[in-house]
């Protein structure tokens, strides 16, 4: 049952952006419209928490690829459908999906990207690969910080 709670914490960035994007839902698109780099930073945040709790897990390998293989595969698609794949050959469903996993963290990348790297001609598709990036870099933060809280737990215990 845990391995369920945790699969649906891993896609519930694609839940959340189709509920932004696709269905029209007028109080979560006007939520999301009126600060979207506030709430991709609350995301980024809830990505650090969903990789400390993949850090609980016993076997550090397993559990890190598990939280982790969601991202790596929708980033490979998108990558696949983006930078591989001419227009015309382009899969609508792999295209949507592989945007709608990343959608959350895109307005922190886009910032990052104009604001501090000053950047100003910057294409969607690096702009979403470094989301991924992003996404991939803040769950490995969340993991490796719930790691080293266990391990100093074990220390103090042999002390």
């Amino acid at each position: 049952m845990k391995s369920i709670k945790l699969g649906l914490l891993v896609i519930l960035p694609s839940l959340l952006a189709y509920l932004v994007v696709d269905m029209h839902i007028a109080p979560v698109t006007n939520a999301w419209l009126v600060s979207p780099l506030s709430w991709g930073l609350l995301f980024l945040a809830y990505w650090f928490w969903v990789g400390s709790l993949f850090g609980h897990g016993e076997d550090t390998r397993a559990s890190f690829l598990w939280g982790s293989a969601p991202t790596l595969l929708f980033g490979l698609l998108y990558l696949q459908q983006f930078a591989l794949t001419a227009p015309a050959a382009r899969s609508p469903l792999f295209s949507l999906l592989g945007q709608l996993y990343v959608f959350l963290a895109g307005p922190v990348s886009s910032v990052f990207f104009t604001s501090i790297l000053g950047a100003s001609n910057i294409g969607s598709t690096v702009l979403n690969l470094s989301a991924y990036a992003l996404m991939l870099g803040t769950y490995s933060l969340g993991f490796l910080w719930r790691k080293n809280k266990q391990a100093e737990k074990r220390r103090k215990r042999r002390r």
